[in-house]
């Protein structure tokens, strides 16, 4: 018994078709046919005729792939799933929040010569933020790995795909907070640059393991301009505000404008 990844790989190469040329003809994406071929993912149900009609062979031939063996079309979404994802969720984002507030209040002490409790807040910060990271990823791999293997993963992807986002912009708030501690423009810009980039490979990093896609090469380029926009944004700020004004104002805006796009991405099956 084949694999589905195996079937359409090797349909697709016979009929001399393309990821792209495939992709045309279903209205998906080049990169929705790749995690198909790689078996990252399924096709959704309502691709599985017109796949099975471009492909050249019949449902049951398509249906009859080792994935596709036990009886999953009628799959319900297993809520129990997500909402211990997001009960894990809100206590690693909690920690980390925690972990922020205590941190510079026990430095103040050490500072004030309080030296005794002031490491015991930040010993406690640490612990806290240790955890929460740990929380995280644990939470992330569980789920990911669990998710995958069902054949409707459309509500589990949108869930994982969002929560990760709103991550990913509460550590780009936290990264810039800390960049306003520099004192020399040239570093305070090289910095900025560095965060902005990783920020960005990390969210497409995100879209490509999950169904959501970019529409084409414009799209990323609007995104990217509205990355050097606000990043503008964000130095400017910085010469002529006060420092929490651009933690207040600056900061969110900028995280507001890059991150738009991305929670408006297409999903495609």
């Amino acid at each position: 018994m084949e694999q589905l990844k195996t079937i359409i790989l090797e349909r697709r190469k016979s009929l001399r078709l393309t990821q792209k040329e495939l992709a045309q003809k279903l209205n998906v994406s080049d990169k929705v046919i790749s995690k198909w071929e790689t078996g990252s993912s399924l096709p959704d149900i309502t691709l599985i005729n017109p796949l099975a009609e471009v492909l050249g062979i019949t449902v049951s031939e398509l249906l009859s792939a080792k994935e596709l063996s036990k009886p999953v079309l009628n799959e319900e979404v297993n809520l129990k799933i997500i909402t211990k994802f997001k009960v894990l969720y809100f206590i690693a984002l909690g920690l980390f929040i925690v972990s922020l507030l205590i941190f510079p209040f026990g430095n103040y002490l050490v500072t004030k010569n309080e030296e005794a409790i002031g490491m015991i807040l930040i010993v406690i910060s640490i612990i806290f933020l240790i955890s929460s990271i740990i929380t995280y990823l644990v939470n992330n791999v569980w789920f990911r790995g669990l998710y995958t293997k069902y054949f409707y993963r459309k509500p589990y992807d949108l869930v994982f795909y969002k929560y990760n986002l709103v991550v990913i912009d509460i550590v780009s708030i936290t990264l810039y907070a800390l960049t306003l501690m520099v004192n020399h423009l040239a570093f305070l810009l090289i910095i900025a640059i560095v965060i902005s980039t990783l920020i960005f490979l990390g969210k497409l990093r995100l879209v490509k393991s999950t169904m959501h896609t970019l529409k084409d090469r414009n799209q990323l380029l609007f995104m990217i301009g509205l990355y050097l926009f606000s990043l503008l944004i964000f130095i400017f700020a910085y010469l002529y505000s006060m420092q929490w004004l651009t933690i207040i104002v600056a900061i969110p805006l900028y995280i507001s404008i890059t991150s738009y796009k991305f929670y408006r991405l297409d999903y495609s099956n």
